[in-house]
C-alpha cells in the first residue's frame, strides 16, 4: 500500500489468505544470523601541545573532519620549558587526508608579555607519523586547522630509519551516571598523578539504571594504578530532586572490571580507585554478567 495521508490501513496475513509465492513450495526460508563483529579503534591521533598560562591554564577542543572528539582539554606544560604535554585521541578515521582543527577557547592578556596566555600546537602525529605544518602559535581565542594522513608530506624520519606508529597498550573504562539538576556533572581524570585528557562530562541519568562510557588509552603498563576522579561542578537546590551529584559506576583496566569501583560523589572533590596489578578484580565472568544484567533491569 502507499499511505499518502495520515490514516489506517489493514492488511490480513496467514489462514487461507492467498500468498503470493507458490502454496506448493513447502520449504522453510532461512534466514541468515550474522555475528556482530567486534568494532576495532583503528587510528591514533597525538597532539603534543603547551602554553602560557597566565591566570590560568590555556583550554582547547578537537575536531577531526567536523566532529568534536572528546570535551574541554587543558594545556598544562609551560612553552618556555621547551617540553609539551601530550593527549592521545583514538577513533575509526581511516587511511585518507584528514582535517583537524584546535579551538583554543580561553584567551586572556593583562597587557605585557608575561601576563599573556596562549595555546602552542608543537606538533601533531597521526598513526605514529609526525606531519609538516602541524605546528602553530595561537595568541588569541579561536580556531586553527591542520592537515594529516593521506598524502600530507610528513617530517621524515632520520637517515636510514622508518618512522614506526606508537602503540598504545592500555585501555581504562569509566562507566558513569548522574542527577543532572541545572547542568550535566563534570569531571576529569587522573592516572598516577597525571591527568588524562581534558574535562569529561556524565550525560545519562542514574535514576535510568545504565550508565555512559568513557574511554581513554595510554602506556600505563601492568602494574597497579590509582585512577582519581575529581568531580567539579556540584550543586544542590535544597531538595533531593534538585541536586547535581555524580556516580561511578564500575571502572575496567584492559578489560578487567575491579572490586571498589564504585561511588557516589555528592559533592565537589576527588576520589581514588585501584586497578590493575594485584587489585581484586570482579572474579569470573559469569559474576560480571549477572551484574551487567542486574543494572540492565535495575
Amino acid at each position: 500500500a502507499t499511505m499518502q495521508s495520515a490514516g489506517s490501513h489493514d492488511f490480513t496475513v496467514g489462514g487461507t489468505t492467498p500468498t503470493i509465492s507458490d502454496p506448493s513450495d513447502t520449504t522453510p526460508v532461512t534466514t541468515p544470523v550474522t555475528t556482530p563483529s567486534a568494532t576495532a579503534t583503528a587510528n591514533t591521533l597525538t597532539l603534543r601541545v603547551s602554553e602560557d598560562a597566565y591566570d590560568g591554564d590555556a583550554l582547547f577542543t578537537v575536531k577531526v573532519d567536523g566532529t568534536q572528539v572528546g570535551g574541554t582539554y587543558t594545556a598544562t606544560v609551560a612553552h618556555s620549558s621547551g617540553n609539551a604535554g601530550t593527549v592521545t585521541l583514538t577513533g575509526d578515521w581511516g587511511a585518507a587526508e584528514h582535517d583537524v582543527q584546535l579551538t583554543f577557547l580561553n584567551d586572556a592578556y593583562g597587557g605585557t608579555p608575561t601576563t599573556d596566555r596562549n595555546l602552542y600546537v608543537n606538533s601533531i602525529a597521526y598513526d605514529g607519523v609526525t606531519y609538516n605544518g602541524t605546528s602553530a602559535t595561537m595568541q588569541s581565542a579561536g580556531s586553527h586547522d591542520f592537515t594529516v594522513g593521506g598524502t600530507t608530506p610528513a617530517i621524515s624520519a632520520p637517515s636510514g630509519t622508518t618512522p614506526t606508529a606508537t602503540t598504545t597498550t592500555d585501555t581504562l573504562t569509566l562507566r558513569v551516571s548522574e542527577d543532572a539538576y541545572d547542568g550535566d556533572a563534570l569531571f576529569t581524570v587522573k592516572v598516577d598523578g597525571t591527568q588524562v585528557g581534558g574535562t569529561y562530562t556524565a550525560t545519562v541519568a542514574h535514576s535510568s539504571g545504565n550508565a555512559g562510557t568513557v574511554t581513554l588509552t595510554g602506556d600505563w603498563g601492568a602494574a597497579e594504578h590509582d585512577v582519581q576522579l575529581t568531580f567539579l561542578n556540584d550543586a544542590y537546590g535544597g531538595t533531593p530532586t534538585t541536586d547535581r551529584n555524580l556516580y561511578v559506576n564500575s571502572i575496567a583496566y584492559d578489560g578487567v572490571t575491579y572490586s571498589g569501583t564504585s561511588a557516589t560523589m555528592q559533592s565537589a572533590g576527588s576520589h581514588d580507585f585501584m586497578v590493575g596489578g594485584t587489585t581484586p578484580a570482579i572474579s569470573a565472568p559469569s559474576d560480571l554478567l549477572t551484574r551487567q544484567l542486574s543494572s540492565t533491569a535495575n
